[in-house]
Parts: C-alpha cells; structure tokens; sequence
C-alpha cells in the first residue's frame, strides 16, 4: 500500500487497523506526516517513511526491512505499544538516510532479534560502496552510534557517515561483525586515525570501503596486505595517499573493479606500475570503473592502463591537466568496453581525441553512453558534431558555447542525446 503527500497520521494509524493482511506500507512524501502516529501491526514486514515526522512509533513485531529516509526532523525512532515478541523483531534492513535531526535508535535495535544485516546512517551513493560517502546524521551522539553497531553483530553492509564517527565507532564495528561485514562506508571527514583504520585488518571478508580523507599512506598499503577480498575502495581527497600505497592496492587487491580516488595529488604514473609488471599479472584485470581526477597522473598511467584494463566501463580523469591525447587515446584502444568517459578540464585534449574516439567506437562497435568535456578549451563543436554522427551518445557535457552550437546544428541522426554545461562536484 502506498500514501499520498496529504496523508496524515490518522489516516495511516487506520489503514494499519482495517487491513489486517497488510505486508509493505510505503508514506514517502506524505508532507502532513507532521504528528507521531502509532504504526501498529502484526503482519506488516515493509515500512518506508518519508516528512516531517519526529518521532517513529511502531508496534510491529513482524518487521524486516525499515526506511525513514527523508524524515528530515526524525529524533526518535522507537518501540511503542505491547511488548516485542521473545525472539525479537525479525529486523535485517534499517536505512535512516538523510535524517539529519536523528538522535536516538540504540533502543529499538535491542528489542529487534540482532539480525540485522545493512544499517545505513547515510546518503548520496557512494561510487566504491553503493552506499553513501557523505555525513548526513550529524546529530547521532557517538555514544549512540556505537550502542547502535554493537547490536548488529550480523551485519554485512555498514553505512557509517556520520560526523560523530571516530576510532571507537569503527573499533566497535569490526568488534562484532568482523566475520560478516563486506561493506562499510566512512565520511569524508570522519574523525578515524589511521590507528582505528588499522582495525579493518580483521575484517577479512570486507569487499567494498570508503575511506576518510584522515587515513595514511602506510594504513592503505597495510590494508591492502591483509583484505584481500577488496573489490571497490574510494579514497577522495586524501592529501596523504601516494602511488606507492595504491600500487599496494593493485598489485594485492586482484579483485578490484572499482577504484575512486580523485583529488588526491599526491597519486602519480608510479601508482600503476603493477599493471605493466609481469609479476602482476591479474592487477586490473577485472577493473571496470577507474576515477583518477585531480591527481598526478600522466600518459604513462594511461597506457598502463590500456595494456591491462580492457574490462574498463568507466574512466573519470578530471582536473588531470598532464594528459595528452596520446594517453587517452591509448585508452580508447585498450578498452573497448568503455561506457562513460569523463574527460573534464583536461587542458591538453584536442580535437584529436574526439576523432579517437569516433575510430574506436567504429572499429570495437563500442557502447559508448556519456562524454565529458567540460573546460576542454581545445574540444570543438566541430569534431564533436563529427562525433555524434558517428557515435550514438546518449549524453555529452561540454562548455556553454560549444552546447549552444550543437543544439543549433542538432540532426535527426543525432536521436536524443542531451546536451549540458555543468562543472563536476569538486571543479573549484
């Protein structure tokens, strides 16, 4: 059953009454959602929520899967009514994204069975975690948030991107549930020494983490010695990562298919040695998503990474003012599964990459969905009209100018392809 944006908690508290059978109930939107109603029901296993609410109530010991994302004045949730069955509330799912107000939880979850499996205190996707990298739950007292990890000791996906995260939080995370856990996302600027990083060391089934901006050179190589499972990990604006520990990362981590670490400046050609090494021969073999923006990296990573990666979907080299179209071009011929390439204020393309591009897509029959070539000054609207009537692209990002000049000259042939100017999240 689903609720309309003028559903109050009257009528929600009665639809829990009458209909006795009811298994998923979604309120998202319900912008009169503004009292505390009482969700009561026995049979009810889904519940998403979404307005103004401060408190969530519930007397639902058949719950599994619970999400009050978007409950932007949510303090409290909590277990109200009869007491919860013996067993527990069969709870595997709590997502409290965005509830920036939220304050108290740790009750709750100790009335569920301690099957919980995702807690999720985040938003905004993450690219390593398909879980969020950015603090959301401000208000959450660190005391409560490490009761909260403590009654999850069955937990597989952690989203912990909270500005009141620190060494204690994650040293109580990989406490109870290092023998399950394979995700865990940290904020940018979560208050974890490289010490409290150093904890993950255990969690040895851990596939997929973002990493704070705090996190050391020494602590990523450290990592990548002992997690060997790691398939994605996100290092953004770390101004202490360097190659040595991401080539640690490559040369370790064989499984690796997501790799994001823009703004990090001090990661250079030296970072993907191992992928032209013959002792390495499964570094970046599986690589599909490679994000390298704002760093040191010249042609010479590149062509590294088109001797090995031709699982490669998505590139994102933004702010990589070394590149030339010799290197990117390299790419385009080494990889062939390419999707998305994100070229943004790469100050040294010219039309030449573009025409790469064209042959590429010609000779691979590649996929080739999303360009970017934002602050490309050389990049014109020429060769990209050119593009166009050779490459289906579905979205091209490009400067206001060069936009303007392709909507005027748009063709049939060119289908829907959307145009747009906008710099990307950390263009400064």
């Amino acid at each position: 059953m689903s609720f309309g944006t003028r559903v109050d908690g009257r009528c929600v508290e009665a639809a829990l009454r009458h209909c006795t059978a009811l298994t998923a109930l979604s309120c998202e939107g319900c912008l009169a959602l503004d009292q505390a109603p009482l969700m009561a029901s026995r049979t009810l296993r889904q519940l998403r929520v979404g307005g103004p609410i401060a408190s969530l109530r519930m007397e639902l010991p058949s719950l599994e899967r619970l999400d009050c994302s978007d409950c932007w004045q949510l303090q409290t949730i909590a277990w109200d009514g009869a007491p919860p069955p013996a067993s527990g509330v069969p709870l595997e799912r709590l997502a409290a994204s965005s509830c920036a107000m939220l304050r108290c939880v740790a009750p709750f979850l100790a009335v569920c069975s301690g099957n919980v499996t995702e807690l999720d205190f985040t938003s905004v996707r993450s690219s390593a975690c398909s879980l969020p990298n950015v603090a959301q739950c401000d208000a959450l007292p660190p005391a409560e948030l490490c009761t909260a990890v403590s009654l999850c000791p069955h937990a597989v996906e952690l989203g912990l991107c909270c500005a009141c995260v620190h060494d204690g939080v994650l040293r109580e995370a990989c406490r109870v549930a290092s023998g399950s856990l394979h995700t865990l996302a940290l904020s940018i600027g979560a208050a974890v020494t490289a010490a409290g990083a150093g904890e993950l060391r255990q969690c040895l089934l851990l596939q997929r983490v973002a990493l704070p901006r705090s996190v050391t050179a020494e602590c990523v190589a450290d990592l990548a010695a002992h997690l060997k499972n790691l398939r994605a990990v996100e290092l953004m604006e770390n101004p202490s990562v360097d190659s040595g520990s991401v080539a640690a990362l490559l040369a370790s981590c064989t499984a690796l298919d997501t790799l994001t670490m823009c703004d990090c400046p001090r990661v250079g050609d030296a970072a993907f040695e191992p992928l032209a090494c013959a002792l390495t021969p499964g570094a970046g073999a599986v690589l599909a998503h490679l994000a390298i923006g704002d760093s040191d990296v010249t042609d010479a990573a590149l062509l590294a990474v088109a001797g090995r990666c031709a699982a490669l979907h998505t590139i994102d080299l933004s702010g990589d003012v070394r590149v030339t179209d010799t290197g990117v071009a390299a790419v385009l011929h080494g990889c062939p599964r390419l999707a998305v390439i994100t070229l943004q204020r790469c100050l040294l393309l010219t039309n030449a990459v573009i025409a790469a591009l064209a042959a590429a897509h010609k000779r691979d029959c590649g996929a080739v969905e999303f360009l970017d070539v934002y602050g490309c000054a050389a990049v014109g609207s020429g060769a990209l009209s050119a593009l166009l009537d050779a490459v289906d692209l579905r979205q091209l990002n490009a400067s206001a100018l060069v936009v303007e000049r392709l909507e005027a000259a748009r063709l049939p042939a060119w289908g829907g392809v959307r145009f747009f100017s906008t710099r990307n999240d950390w263009d400064p």
